[in-house]
């Protein structure tokens, strides 16, 4: 049965109400948005302080209202419909509004050594039979800075858009180490060096602990590793933190698979997101299975 027909199956009459009735404000404000500026350029032209006064108290009245509509809009989709949707992959998705502890774990992880601001936009708890994955939309900004004639610009530009997770190991480990995607990591300390090329050519290991790590990436978990990039292609970066698993991959269209007009997702966006979400419960599984003595 198509996503779109499964949803629609589960939705009450209530919910499915809101959900055309929010994205139908939502269509209105796109469309109305030309008015007051329409009456501002007018009160530019005939010089009417007045009007141009009326017209940018309507902007920002419409900017409100757009702000609140969108908040409003993402209710069912964020609450109901995607849960629903990834319950193609996961068992009891439970959406959470707001979690302070994604940006903890997110800075325990080491996963994006550099950034200066952090967002969370959307997070689910995923349980499983062993454990609980908490699943997050990220994205964070390192800060930098240029100096031209004496004067020091500051901008700041995206280092991080995708998903981040982390999940409780049934055991503690001895051996903390990260695995970063090739390419985020300036400083070359405590760099660890692997004798798979395949897998060195996709990751830095970074680690205080070179000859435990090797221990644990065995030429067989290495090819393992590999193997699930492959289905995605996509590196997915993970760090071992005495009993977490943290992993993240820059994956921007995490959670974008809105449908359009009476459709509640975009097959093909959502296709493309099962794809991801089905590896991250590979390495999941994986290394909770390694972990579990």
């Amino acid at each position: 049965m198509e996503i779109n027909q499964k949803i629609d199956r589960v939705l009450t009459p209530e919910q499915k109400i809101k959900f055309q009735r929010d994205n139908g404000k939502f269509k209105i404000l796109n469309n109305i948005v030309i008015l007051p500026i329409l009456t501002a350029i007018l009160g530019v032209y005939l010089e009417s302080i007045a009007i141009v006064s009326i017209s940018i108290i309507g902007i920002i009245l419409f900017l409100v209202l757009k702000i609140t509509s969108f908040t409003r809009k993402n209710v069912i989709f964020d609450e109901v419909i995607v849960p629903k949707a990834l319950g193609e992959v996961f068992e009891n998705v439970k959406y959470i509004k707001k979690d302070d502890a994604v940006e903890e774990h997110f800075k325990d992880s080491g996963l994006v050594p550099i950034y200066n601001k952090f967002k969370m936009y959307n997070s689910y708890i995923v349980c499983e039979d062993k454990y609980n994955i908490n699943l997050s939309k990220v994205s964070t900004k390192r800060m930098h800075e240029e100096e031209n004639d004496g004067v020091v610009d500051k901008y700041y530009e995206d280092n991080f858009n995708g998903i981040f997770a982390y999940i409780k190991l049934p055991s503690k480990s001895l051996t903390n180490f990260r695995a970063i995607e090739k390419g985020i990591v300036e400083s070359q300390e405590d760099i660890v060096k692997i004798t798979n090329m395949e897998f060195d050519y996709c990751y830095d290991v970074l680690s205080s602990e070179p000859v435990e790590v090797r221990g644990i990436l065995s030429p067989a978990v290495m090819a393992r590793i590999i193997e699930f990039n492959s289905k995605i292609g996509l590196t997915i970066s993970f760090a071992i933190k005495d009993d977490m698993l943290y992993l993240s991959v820059n994956y921007n269209e995490f959670l974008d698979f809105r449908g359009k007009g009476k459709k509640y997702i975009n097959e093909e966006n959502f296709i493309d997101n099962l794809k991801v979400l089905e590896v991250i419960q590979m390495y999941v599984r994986y290394f909770v299975n390694m972990y579990d003595n």
